[in-house]
């Protein structure tokens, strides 16, 4: 990590600012490894790979750990697609954030400090990074990718890489101008908290976007996994099995009944068979409808404008 991502660190358990271990190996502005210290509750934090780790050893966080660091892997060893992300190249992500907050062009962030909470494989935040002379982007994902997603890029002077929790999010209040959050939000045992913690790292003047999953449009992977509500705890093979064998059939029901899940037409079989283990994987999959994501946010105070089925943004003031 780079020794100026200090500056919107935390301690995510009581919000307490850390120190680094005088132990801990720093060449020039970057340290390698070590350990971050709060002083108030004595927790330590490691950096691994040069990127701080902030995940509890609690039941819900490894089994959501496993399930999207194993999807991951696979993905990066060819299992599912190679040049796209559930069927989106990395311009159609750029895009989809230039849409969430009325950009004209990406480097309007330059100079600014944005947030991708839940980073996944990694291309909006490269991109939005590779975009900048000046300015942060913090990418924070639970899953073990953050590792090698550091390892590759993390030479990209705006890159910042996080390992940690969403619900207890290890980002200072109020330093963040743009926090992005899309797919994820509906995988954690407590949503609202997400919803809260992230709101809490936007500036005044600043706005959220969160994309969760919609209950009011059909689904047929949603469909499947209600058939299968336990399928997180089967195996890995099998999780992987019923991916591929279901994957010719999901093909045909879509190009026979025009019930495209999530609007994406004529997807591969390779985004299908993605996009079925995604859905067969993580613990928890909550939906949502458009009134009930707005009393959600309501409760926690958080004003929303809905832009999209079912895309929201909130703005600081």
């Amino acid at each position: 990590m780079k020794t100026i991502l200090l500056k919107f660190l935390c301690c995510p358990s009581c919000r307490s600012d850390l120190k680094l271990d005088i132990n801990s190996q720093v060449f020039e502005d970057e340290i390698k490894s070590g350990t971050l210290l709060c002083h108030k509750c004595n927790n330590k934090y490691p950096i691994i790979g040069g990127v701080p780790v902030f995940t509890a050893n609690t039941t819900e966080t490894e089994i959501t750990n496993k399930a999207f660091s194993k999807q991951w892997e696979l993905r990066g060893k060819g299992e599912f697609e190679n040049n796209t992300i559930f069927g989106f190249d990395p311009n159609e992500y750029v895009s989809n954030w230039n849409y969430a907050f009325k950009l004209n062009d990406i480097k309007e962030i330059n100079k600014t400090v944005v947030m991708d909470a839940g980073i996944g494989a990694g291309n909006l935040v490269i991109s939005l990074a590779s975009s900048m002379t000046d300015g942060h982007v913090l990418g924070i994902d639970l899953s073990d990718t953050v590792f090698e997603i550091y390892r590759q890029y993390g030479h990209i002077k705006p890159l910042h890489i996080i390992r940690g929790d969403i619900q207890h999010l290890p980002i200072k209040n109020g330093v963040v101008k743009m926090a992005y959050s899309s797919g994820v939000i509906h995988h954690l045992a407590n949503p609202s908290l997400g919803i809260k913690s992230l709101w809490s790292a936007v500036e005044k003047g600043g706005q959220l976007y969160i994309w969760v999953y919609p209950n009011y449009s059909f689904c047929a992977y949603h469909a499947i996994r209600c058939l299968m509500p336990c399928s997180h705890k089967l195996p890995l093979e099998i999780r992987l099995f019923f991916s591929r064998t279901l994957t010719p059939f999901l093909w045909l029901f879509f190009r026979m009944t025009k019930l495209y899940s999530y609007g994406r037409v004529n997807e591969s079989f390779s985004t299908i068979a993605f996009r079925l283990f995604d859905n067969l994987s993580p613990e928890f999959q909550f939906r949502f409808s458009k009134d009930g994501i707005t009393k959600i946010c309501d409760k926690i105070g958080i004003k929303i404008r809905i832009i999209n089925d079912l895309g929201f943004v909130a703005d600081k003031t």
